[in-house]
């Protein structure tokens, strides 16, 4: 069966009132490269997919992909729908939140839920409380116990293109008590806590001085001393195929003004069992932005060309630096520079 088509059309508004963030993660989403290998599998597949009621949030995704792959606007009203059914029989005492980021967590959520095929889910993860504390400090044995854990209980195309795997050290030097904690995936970078912290308020930040915020040492109280100025510091531990770099603000205190680069290098925020020759370079797929009427549309790379993805319209872009840097970015989503 051929392949179907690199996308090139945009999501229509649904029947619904306020979807443009979900639209623009849709609209990103599905031209990842990683995504568009996936569509193609599961449309070799079809009849299997479209029998099996397990499925029925990963139909609705299908569905929308493979119409714009082949040229044609669609309507995300059905996968809304199934969307909302599903995440409320599963987080009943949760609120969606109307934004890119709260939407794309759940959804990477929901999706890996439906096509996770572990090979041991029963690993017991408690195990670890076993282990000498020796052990638990030293990067490799927690790499491999990791990894061998998620490559047994996270099998589907989130864990395998999504998880960014971080590394959490808290060290108090007043006790000596230091512990290692591994596991986020979607990198967050409070941009109003960071203008504060950095003094510039009134100045845009780079995506390093993020790194930098999100990485160096941030004081907390020790559980074990009470120590008031212990510190934790944040490392990626394993590198992901798809990067995405969530821009959260509090109230939107200061604009989100942020200088981010088309080739991302990210190999100083790394730690030591990810060597220089390992991948650690990123460039940029697509930007999530909120305009002036609090809507959100989606700058997407396709086929080396820049697009605007905004309610039912899209155009190609220009001068891609100024065009898509001018407005408040929400995501930020890198895939692997191979």
């Amino acid at each position: 069966m051929a392949n179907i088509k690199p996308i090139i059309n945009n999501l229509k508004i649904s029947e619904y009132n306020d979807t443009s963030f979900l639209n623009s993660v849709l609209q990103v989403f599905s031209s990842l490269k990683y995504i568009t290998v996936w569509m193609n599998q599961l449309n070799n597949n079809k009849q299997q997919l479209l029998s099996n009621n397990k499925y029925s949030l990963t139909k609705e995704l299908y569905m929308i992909c493979f119409n714009l792959y082949n040229g044609q606007n669609c309507d995300s009203s059905n996968f809304i729908l199934n969307f909302n059914n599903k995440y409320k029989s599963i987080y009943p005492n949760k609120t969606l939140f109307n934004d890119p980021y709260h939407f794309f967590f759940y959804l990477v959520d929901l999706i890996h839920m439906e096509n996770n095929c572990p090979s041991n889910p029963n690993f017991d993860f408690k195990t670890l409380e076993n282990h000498d504390i020796a052990e638990l400090k030293s990067d490799n044995y927690m790499f491999n116990f990791f990894n061998t854990f998620y490559q047994q209980t996270q099998n589907s195309i989130i864990s395998s293109n999504f998880q960014t795997i971080i590394k959490n050290t808290f060290n108090c030097k007043l006790c000596g008590n230091l512990f290692n904690y591994v596991y986020k995936y979607i990198l967050k970078f409070n941009i109003d806590q960071y203008k504060i912290f950095l003094k510039k308020a009134n100045q845009n930040l780079t995506i390093d001085e993020c790194f930098d915020c999100y990485t160096g040492g941030n004081t907390y109280n020790c559980i074990n001393c009470k120590n008031q100025k212990a510190l934790s510091y944040y490392s990626i531990f394993q590198n992901t195929k798809i990067l995405v770099i969530a821009l959260i603000r509090n109230n939107h205190t200061y604009k989100c003004d942020l200088d981010f680069p088309n080739i991302l290098k990210i190999y100083d925020y790394c730690t030591n069992n990810i060597t220089k020759n390992d991948k650690t370079q990123y460039y940029l797929k697509g930007c999530i932005s909120m305009c002036n009427q609090d809507e959100y549309f989606a700058d997407v790379l396709i086929n080396n060309y820049w697009f605007r993805f905004f309610k039912n319209e899209k155009k190609m872009l220009g001068d891609v630096q100024n065009e898509i840097h001018n407005f408040e970015p929400q995501l930020l989503i890198y895939e692997l520079l191979e």
